[in-house]
């Protein structure tokens, strides 16, 4: 998960869960948005609606002080088609998957460099697991984070196609100079 910006809005839905109320076996999660988060949730996306949201989660210990989420988040949503503005009803379901580990672990999880200072890629590395920080993860966060990632970036009504851009190299040929060939008794 990303730190907020300063000026950004509130995350619309939130859940935290203290670390220490996990137990070994894990906790399941069950979110459902009411009316406002659901509002709040439009105006954090920028979308015309979200008409419903819900969210189902396992947060499992994994490693010494890490834990795993994984589960499922679900929204019917309306956004506005890039081509005619038009509204586009949409479903999302987003499969979440997440490992998350104290913030105070974080330098043994960062990028290895090179001598020259370069950051070293390992593909077949494990994904860097995201943070937390003071004894408490917010699953509402989360759920709302794999949400946005599930919003389709440019939505577009059934047969709606963009019309080119007229070529600027080409001259367009006025009316009055059509009209102006019709005149001339020699039609040149």
């Amino acid at each position: 998960m990303t730190q907020p910006e300063v000026d950004a809005l509130p995350v619309p839905i939130s859940r935290s869960l203290l670390t220490t109320d996990v137990p070994g076996d894990g906790r399941h999660v069950s979110i459902k948005a009411t009316a406002e988060e659901l509002s709040a949730l439009t105006t954090f996306a920028e979308i015309e609606s979200v008409d419903a949201f819900a969210a189902e989660l396992d947060v499992r210990p994994w490693g010494k002080f890490g834990f795993r989420v994984t589960g499922q988040v679900k929204a019917h949503v309306v956004q506005s088609c890039v081509v005619t503005l038009e509204p586009v009803p949409s479903y999302i379901d987003e499969t979440i998957e997440l490992k998350l580990v104290p913030i105070s672990d974080a330098e043994r999880y960062a990028p290895k460099t090179s001598p020259e200072g370069e950051i070293i890629v390992d593909v077949e590395a494990e994904d860097m697991p995201d943070f937390y920080e003071g004894g408490t993860i917010d699953v509402g966060a989360i759920a709302v984070e794999f949400f946005m990632l599930g919003l389709d970036p440019y939505p577009r009504k059934p047969g709606a196609e963009f019309e080119p851009l007229p070529d600027p190299g080409k001259a367009e040929v006025s009316p009055f100079a059509k009209l102006a060939v019709l005149k001339r008794p020699d039609g040149a």
